[in-house]
C-alpha cells in the first residue's frame, strides 16, 4: 500500500486557462489556445434538419502546421457528442459528421490534404444534401461524394457551434478566422461577426495525462494525494 501511494506518477487538478481568442477588424484571431460558443442554439436548425439541407463557408488562415484534430468549427459537446466538426490535422482539412451510421461521436467523413497552409487565406465551401457532400476550396469543386440518408436528421440540436476549439478547451487551433458562415433554407448566420458569439475568460482543462515523474516520491504533497487516492482501494 505505501509503495502504491509513492507510485511515479504526478496527477494535475483540472484547471482554468485564459482564452487566447482577440477580436480582429474582421473576424478573430487565435494566436494562443482560446475558444469562441455560439451565444445560442443555431437559428431554423429544425428547417435543415427536415430539409437535410446545410451549409458552411469558412475563411481561415492557420498560423501552423498542427498535429492531430484542432477544430476550427465545432457543433459539439467536448469529444463524446459531436454533430459536425472541420478541423485541421498537419496542413489536411479534416470533416467529421454524425449520421445514422455512426455513434454519438460521429466519424471522419473526408480529408483534403495540404489545404491549410500557414499564413495563407483559404476559403472553406462545405454543402450537405440529401446523401451528398460537396466540399470546395477557393472556389474550386475539390470533393463529391455520397452520404448516408439521414445525417441532419441524426444530429443533437442542443450542441453548440464553437470557433477554434473543442468545447471542452482540450484541442486549440491557432489561426485567424474572418468568416463562418452556417446557412439552412431559413436564412445564414456569420459567426465570426461581432455579438454572434461569446470569448468566455477562460475554460476547465479536465484531461490532463498523468505525467512520469520518476522522483515524485520526493515529493510528500504527492504522496499525500496519491495515499489518499488509494484509500477506498485499502
Amino acid at each position: 500500500y505505501a509503495v502504491m501511494s509513492l507510485e511515479p506518477f504526478e496527477w494535475r487538478l483540472p484547471r482554468s486557462l485564459p482564452n487566447g481568442a482577440t477580436p480582429l477588424a474582421e473576424g478573430w484571431a487565435f494566436g494562443s489556445a482560446g475558444i469562441l460558443i455560439a451565444d445560442a442554439p443555431l437559428e431554423g436548425f429544425e428547417a435543415a434538419i427536415e430539409a437535410e439541407t446545410l451549409d458552411v463557408a469558412l475563411e481561415v488562415r492557420p498560423h501552423a502546421s498542427l498535429s492531430g484534430w484542432a477544430p476550427i468549427l465545432t457543433i459539439a459537446q467536448g469529444v463524446q457528442r459531436r454533430n459536425l466538426t472541420l478541423a485541421q490535422d498537419g496542413d489536411d482539412l479534416v470533416l467529421a459528421l454524425r449520421s445514422e451510421d455512426t455513434g454519438r461521436r460521429g466519424r471522419e467523413t473526408a480529408r483534403l490534404a495540404d489545404v491549410l497552409v500557414p499564413e495563407r487565406w483559404v476559403a472553406i465551401d462545405v454543402g450537405l444534401r440529401p446523401g451528398r457532400l460537396t466540399i470546395a476550396i477557393d472556389g474550386t469543386p475539390m470533393l463529391a461524394v455520397a452520404l448516408p440518408p439521414v445525417v441532419l436528421g441524426s444530429w443533437d440540436p442542443g450542441l453548440r457551434l464553437a470557433l477554434g476549439n473543442e468545447t471542452s478547451c482540450e484541442r486549440p487551433w491557432l489561426g485567424d478566422i474572418r468568416k463562418a458562415v452556417i446557412a439552412g433554407p431559413d436564412g445564414a448566420t456569420d459567426f465570426a461577426l461581432a455579438g454572434r458569439t461569446e470569448a468566455p475568460a477562460g475554460c476547465r482543462l479536465l484531461r490532463h495525462p498523468p505525467k512520469l515523474a520518476p522522483l515524485a516520491f520526493l515529493n510528500r504533497w504527492d504522496a499525500v494525494r496519491n495515499t489518499v487516492m488509494y484509500l477506498p482501494l485499502g
